[in-house]
C-alpha cells in the first residue's frame, strides 16, 4: 500500500510540474489531493514537534547583530 501511495505522490508531482510549466494547475481533483496530503503532513509535524517559531528567532538574531 505504501508503494501505491508513493506512486500516486510521484504521479501527482510530475503532473503538477507539467501543468505549472504550461500556465497553472487546472486539474482541481489533483489540486485537492495535493492540498490534503500537505495538510496531513503539516498536522503530523505539528503533532510531533509543535509549532516552531523559528522566524521570530531569526529576525531577533538579525536585529541584534546590527
Amino acid at each position: 500500500m505504501a508503494n501505491d501511495n508513493t506512486t500516486d505522490v510521484s504521479a501527482d508531482l510530475k503532473e503538477v510540474a507539467r501543468q505549472a510549466v504550461s500556465g497553472g494547475i487546472r486539474d482541481l481533483a489533483m489540486r485537492r489531493r495535493v492540498q490534503q496530503r500537505a495538510r496531513q503532513a503539516r498536522e503530523e509535524v505539528v503533532k510531533k514537534f509543535g509549532i516552531q517559531e523559528i522566524g521570530v528567532e531569526i529576525i531577533r538574531e538579525m536585529r541584534d547583530t546590527q
